[in-house]
């Protein structure tokens, strides 16, 4: 059995690391660069599109999977 604090521990840092680390970013980058323009083609736009979308993504497969482990733990314990 694996400790509760870690299995908490691993819910809270894959919700927010993907906040803190690729949407807020690629959001501040986006609100940074909305007057001046994107660049040739947009490509400061789909960067940061990208950026949100790969982080929304990971940040709810990590949140699933955490979730998981955790209903799993408390399964075993009943």
């Amino acid at each position: 059995m694996t400790s509760h604090l870690a299995l908490i521990l691993s819910l809270v840092g894959s919700f927010s690391l993907s906040y803190l680390g690729l949407i807020f970013p690629g959001l501040m980058d986006f609100c940074l660069r909305y007057g001046q323009g994107f660049g040739p083609y947009k490509i400061y736009l789909w960067q940061d599109i990208a950026l949100m979308i790969f982080g929304f993504i990971g940040g709810a497969i990590g949140t699933w999977f955490s979730l998981s482990d955790l209903y799993a733990n408390y399964q075993l314990q009943q």
